[in-house]
């Protein structure tokens, strides 16, 4: 069989190293897999192991986030070439916006689809019916089942995404030198967090940096390092904030590293993860103590106390309903470097939570019956056309409202 897997762009993000992992692996079990995107950071990457096809897939109409826009039309075009080209069976997206674009080119194209929304909050308006919709945490399925009423059975919750094989390959280990070059001590205790620096993470990094000041300034000895990079200016901003505190500091207290492909190399030398998402899972395959801090703070730690209600909202902070004093950050964090066992204990918990549930061989395995099954897939055509032009109707109105607007304000 082979299989397109399709991302809006191969940034250096979670969801499209999820895509790349589960697609890495089921071209390992005989799958004949292609990948298709916009083109980014991981592109070089993937094109290693599969082939790589460009799609300009538009994320704005008229300066406004979009689902579909008139450019929409372009991207279903060349889907349904990349469809031909390649003699493809079988279409999976992996975010809201892909799928959208990609289900009116594989109904023309008489292939089957199904969808895989990587966490956040997606979807945010409703998505055309397929075999089964794929999603990472209760929270997600409970919003689609809720929300947008679609059947619980269509809905399936496969979080194993993790690939075990590259994580302890011991040829991914980052030597004293590497991890020098970059900045961060030998000596003294780093706590990792990896993170993007745009807006969706405003809250979280400015109330990372509060903490960071209060655990410096209490003479807590230890480095942060900051993984990650943004072209805004929360990132500039954090660069200069960085430099004044280091400044006043014996050694460098807080060490930006820049993007990096393999983030996860610098997770098993940390002492603490401080994280959400794939970074947490990264930090739990090596039994390093996880704490989850989302938009409003410090939301628990990977532990039986904490574990259902993060799980429940995908390791994303999301349990909180309301903001949480940054304080709480260092003093979680300082309870943690100041006690080897509870760090242990907490670590080998996330270990073993990790091992049970996140493999992606578990995964794969699910999503091979997946695909079975959609090439069974008894939804009609025109049911499926139905569906796609009632989704499309509070789309295309949010659109004409924005244009409206524009219109007015000139």
């Amino acid at each position: 069989m082979k299989v397109l897997y399709l991302v809006f762009e191969a940034l250096l993000g979670g969801h499209v190293m999820s895509a790349y992992t589960i697609s890495r692996r089921m071209s390992g079990m005989g799958y004949g897999c292609v990948f298709a995107g916009g083109r980014g950071a991981m592109t070089d990457e993937i094109e290693k192991l599969m082939p790589f096809e460009e799609v300009h897939i538009p994320l704005y109409h008229h300066g406004r986030q979009s689902y579909f826009t008139w450019e929409s039309f372009q991207a279903i075009g060349r889907i349904r070439e990349i469809i031909k080209k390649h003699d493809i069976d079988l279409i999976h997206a992996f975010d809201s916006r892909s799928y959208v674009h990609a289900y009116l080119a594989a109904l023309f194209e008489g292939k089957p689809i199904l969808c895989t929304l990587c966490g956040g909050q997606d979807p945010y308006y409703n998505l055309p019916v397929t075999s089964s919709m794929v999603v990472f945490s209760q929270e997600q399925k409970m919003k689609l089942v809720q929300k947008y009423r679609w059947s619980g059975n269509r809905v399936v919750i496969n979080m194993a995404r993790m690939d075990l094989d590259e994580l302890y390959d011991p040829g991914n280990a980052m030597p004293d030198e590497e991890w020098a070059a970059l900045g961060l001590s030998l000596r003294h205790p780093v706590v990792v967090t990896i993170s993007s620096f745009d807006s969706s993470k405003d809250k979280m990094i400015r109330q990372l940096r509060q903490a960071i000041e209060g655990v410096v300034a209490s003479g807590v000895d230890c480095q942060f390092a900051l993984v990650g990079g943004g072209k805004g200016d929360l990132y500039q901003e954090t660069v200069a904030w960085a430099a004044a505190l280091n400044q006043s500091s014996e050694y460098p207290r807080v060490v930006l590293t820049g993007p990096q492909k393999r983030a996860f190399r610098l997770l098993k030398r940390a002492k603490v993860v401080i994280g959400s998402g794939r970074s947490a899972f990264e930090g739990m395959c090596y039994g390093v103590p996880t704490m989850i801090v989302g938009e409003y703070g410090y939301a628990g730690d990977v532990c039986a106390a904490d574990i259902e209600g993060i799980a429940y909202y995908n390791f994303s902070g999301r349990n909180l309903s309301a903001e949480r004093p940054a304080e709480r950050i260092g003093e979680r964090l300082v309870e943690l470097l100041s006690d080897p066992g509870q760090c242990r204990e907490v670590g080998e918990f996330g270990r073993q939570y990790l091992l049970d549930n996140l493999d992606v061989v578990q995964g794969c395995r699910r999503y091979s019956a997946l695909y079975q099954e959609a090439l069974g897939d008894t939804l009609g055509k025109a049911r499926k056309l139905g569906s796609f032009a009632k989704c499309q109707a509070p789309i295309w109105l949010d659109n004409f409202a924005h244009d409206i607007r524009q219109f007015l304000k000139k």
